[in-house]
């Protein structure tokens, strides 16, 4: 990327040039610029073109360590992670928002019968959507490891930050549930306040993943 670098030419040539009438932005001769400057103008025009270009490189190499410059594996485990994602939100959004508004007219027994299906199969999907969620966010998360070595260094590092968060606070959710179901205990108020948790923390997160990149300080 420094190979081909345009360096602007400093205030006294771009000077000189103006008052030739010429165009500072065409290319030009650095060692015509240089026999039309004094030694000190081309010392420090010179000394100017090094520093930008060092800065240039430090930028560089700041952003590829950061992982700001997206490896070929990247964006599979982005596309893997936006999967995981809609299947697991679509599933807390169903639970929540369609299956508890059905209660109210559906007769108990009915209803019992209803989530006993729907949870035998959610058992049985949902830890493989864990499984490729979490995963692909693993790979994603080493991906930005700079950026989460330093979450108070700018507003992405510090959202993204929040968002693993309450990622994992979401996994401790469902490790809770499945404990509470091996005790074969009747909890279903205790399920119902987990998924109404759970569903929290889904609409923070989608909210989080897109301030990300549209909130700065």
């Amino acid at each position: 990327m420094s190979r081909d670098l345009y360096i602007p030419p400093c205030p006294q040539a771009r000077e000189r040039c103006q008052e030739r009438g010429r165009d500072s932005r065409r290319s030009y001769d650095r060692s015509a610029y240089n026999r039309r400057l004094s030694p000190r103008e081309s010392t420090e025009c010179a000394a100017s073109a090094r520093a930008n270009l060092t800065l240039v490189r430090v930028a560089t190499t700041r952003a590829r360590d950061d992982g700001a410059m997206p490896t070929s594996a990247y964006p599979y485990l982005l596309l893997l992670h936006l999967f995981g994602a809609i299947a697991f939100a679509g599933t807390v959004f169903f639970e929540v928002v369609i299956l508890e508004g059905v209660r109210r007219h559906v007769p108990e027994r009915v209803m019992t019968l209803v989530e006993g299906g729907i949870g035998k199969r959610a058992r049985q999907v949902i830890p493989w959507v864990l499984l490729l969620l979490y995963g692909s966010g693993l790979g994603m998360a080493w991906h930005h490891r700079a950026a989460l070595a330093e979450p108070f260094a700018g507003s992405f590092n510090l959202l993204l930050t929040l968002k693993i968060t309450l990622a994992l606070s979401v996994f401790g959710h469902f490790l809770l549930a499945m404990a509470l179901r091996r005790r074969q205990r009747p909890v279903a108020d205790a399920y119902r306040r987990i998924h109404y948790s759970v569903f929290a923390h889904v609409v923070l997160i989608v909210l989080l993943a897109k301030a990300m990149f549209y909130l700065h300080w």
